[in-house]
């Protein structure tokens, strides 16, 4: 039962530890032609365009949400740092006096 348990730890954590191999490219590409600036900036808009259709957009509730969330951050910070701001000029006012 001990064994049981201790092989499966040993392959979780060994299936945690697998790291995908990335094939390594040939600098040293001899006879292949080198790409064109158009071409490159034509692949570089579709695979862009491939991409965003990739994208979990927000629904316009979710958008409303989170902007009014922000507005609503920046208030606290402004308002915070406003009386920062006025607590240290009047701190440098009775050391300069």
């Amino acid at each position: 039962m001990k064994k049981k348990a201790k092989k499966e730890q040993q392959d979780s954590q060994n299936k945690s530890a697998k790291v995908a191999k990335l094939p390594i490219k040939n600098k040293s590409s001899k006879g292949t032609k080198k790409e064109g600036i158009f071409s490159r900036i034509n692949r570089f808009f579709k695979e862009a365009k491939t991409e965003l259709t990739k994208v979990k957009w927000p629904t316009q509730k979710e958008l409303i949400a989170s902007t009014i969330a922000v507005i609503i951050l920046c208030l606290v910070f402004a308002f915070f740092l406003g009386i920062v701001d006025i607590g240290i000029v009047k701190v440098l006012k009775l050391i300069l006096r």
